[in-house]
C-alpha cells in the first residue's frame, strides 16, 4: 500500500544522492522546539535532507519529510514499516530531542535500530530518569532525585506526565528503558553542566557532553535601560513549575515589607486572577518577541526575576533578559544559577525559596548596568554552534 510506495520513494532518493537526517521529537513545543530550530539554523546538518519523526497527541508516531514530500502515520503495530522506511532511506545522521509520547514498543525498536548507526540524543528535561519530567513530585516540591521506590509512590500519587505513554512501567524500568536507549547513542548531550550532573546521578557511566544550545548572538553594547530597580519583571509563562505560588506568596508579603516593589509579569501565568487582586502585580498577557522591549519600557523594568522550582536545563528566558539588559536574579537551581555564575552577571539566591530571603537579595542589588560585552561572550559565543557542528557533522 502506501507505506510501500513511500519506502520506495525514498529508497530511490538515496539513491540519487540524497543523504537524510532524522530529528525525533514530540508534538509538544516550548524550549525543545526552539532548540531543534536553532541547531537547524545556526549549526545545520551539512546538506542532509530532514526527516521528522514525532509522536502525536494521539498516541501513533509520525514520519514526515517536506522535501519529497512524504507524511506517513505509524501505530504501535506498525514498527516494522517504520524501520524499513528509515532503513530505505540509508539515515546518516539521528538526532533525538525528545521521547516523550512515545510508547515502549516504539522506544524498543528505536534503541536498537540506533546502536549502529550516528546518532546524538539530547537532554531537554528529565524525562529519562523522571516519569513527571520536571523532578517535581506529587506536593510540588522539587524532589532531589530519589531512588525508585520513592519515585514510584510519588507517580503513584501524582500521576506522570499526561504526554507520556510509558505510564503502566514501573520507575525502575522507565529509568532502564531510558537508560539503555542513551546508551546506545554515539553521543549525549545536555546544554548545560548542572542538567548532565543530574541525569548521571542515575546513569553513572553515561558520558554526557554539556554544550549550550547555539543562539542567535545579542547585539552588542546591550542597550541601558531607564528605571530606579523598583520594578521586577518576570517574563514568559509562570505556571507552577516556574514558581506561580512563590510569586503570589512574594508579592503579598512585599505588600507588607516592601511597598515600593512592583512585580510586572511581561506574560502570564496560572495565577492571574489571585495575583491581579493585589495591588503590587501587573500582568500584560501573552506577548510576541517583538514586543518585549517596548513592553519593558512601559514598565521601566530593570531587574528579571526568576522563581523556578526545577532544575531547568537551559532558560531561553534567561537569555532573553540578559539580552533585554535586565540583571537576572535566579534560585541556586538548575542552568540559570550555572549561567549566572559563568558570566559573573546577575544574583543567586538560596534555593528552597524563601519569600523573605528573595526581598533581601533585592534589597542588596545596588549598581544595575547592562551586561558587558566580555560577560556577554561567556553567556553566548559561537562556542556552542563550532562543538555541535563538530559532533553533528563529524
Amino acid at each position: 500500500g502506501r507505506w510501500a510506495i513511500d519506502t520506495e520513494r525514498l529508497r530511490r532518493a538515496r539513491a540519487l544522492g540524497m543523504e537524510f537526517v532524522v530529528i525525533v521529537e514530540t508534538w509538544l513545543g516550548g524550549g525543545t522546539k526552539r532548540a531543534i530550530d536553532d541547531i537547524g539554523s545556526l549549526v545545520g546538518y551539512r546538506g542532509r535532507v530532514e526527516m521528522r519523526l514525532r509522536s502525536l497527541r494521539s498516541g501513533a508516531v509520525q514520519l514526515s519529510c517536506p522535501t519529497l514530500p512524504l507524511s506517513a502515520v505509524f501505530g504501535d503495530d506498525d514498527v516494522w514499516p517504520l524501520l524499513a522506511m528509515l532503513n530505505a532511506a540509508e539515515v546518516s545522521l539521528v538526532m533525538v530531542h525528545q521521547l516523550l509520547g512515545f510508547s515502549k514498543t516504539t522506544i524498543d525498536a528505536l534503541t536498537a535500530w540506533c546502536r549502529p548507526r550516528n546518532s546524538i540524543a539530547y537532554i531537554h528535561d528529565f524525562y529519562s530518569i523522571c516519569p513527571r519530567v520536571t523532578l517535581i513530585d506529587a506536593v510540588g516540591t522539587y524532589c532531589g532525585i530519589k531512588s525508585a521506590d520513592v519515585c514510584d509512590r510519588c507517580v503513584g500519587l501524582g500521576g506522570g506526565h499526561e504526554a507520556s505513554r510509558l505510564n503502566e512501567l514501573s520507575v525502575g524500568e522507565h529509568r532502564t528503558l531510558l537508560g539503555d536507549f542513551l546508551g546506545a547513542a554515539r553521543a549525549v548531550v545536555a546544554p548545560s553542566q548542572d542538567a548532565a550532573n543530574r541525569v548521571q546521578q542515575i546513569y553513572p557511566g553515561l558520558a554526557v557532553k554539556a554544550i549550550p544550545h547555539p543562539e542567535k548572538l545579542a547585539d552588542t553594547p546591550i542597550r541601558s535601560r531607564d528605571g530606579d530597580g523598583s520594578t521586577i519583571a518576570l517574563l514568559g509563562g509562570i505556571g507552577p513549575h516556574k514558581g506561580a505560588d512563590k510569586l503570589l506568596e512574594l508579592a503579598r508579603l512585599a505588600t507588607l515589607t516592601h511597598p515600593h516593589l512592583h512585580f510586572a509579569v511581561i506574560g502570564h501565568t496560572s495565577l492571574d486572577e489571585e495575583l491581579l487582586r493585589l495591588p503590587n502585580v501587573s500582568v500584560t498577557g501573552r506577548y510576541e518577541s517583538e514586543e518585549l522591549d517596548r513592553l519593558l519600557d512601559e514598565k521601566n523594568a530593570l531587574i528579571a526575576l526568576f522563581l523556578h522550582v526545577w532544575p531547568e536545563t537551559y532558560s531561553y528566558t534567561f537569555s532573553e533578559a540578559v539580552g533585554a539588559g535586565l540583571l537576572p536574579v535566579v534560585p541556586d537551581l538548575g542552568a540559570p544559577a550555572e549561567r549566572v555564575r559563568l558570566a559573573g552577571y546577575g544574583k543567586v539566591y538560596g534555593f528552597p525559596i524563601d519569600a523573605r530571603q528573595v526581598l533581601e537579595c533585592l534589597d542588596s542589588i545596588q549598581d544595575i548596568r547592562p551586561i558587558s560585552k566580555q560577560q556577554l561572550e561567556l553567556l553566548n559565543s559561537d562556542r556552542p554552534s563550532r562543538l555541535l557542528n563538530e559532533l553533528v557533522n563529524a
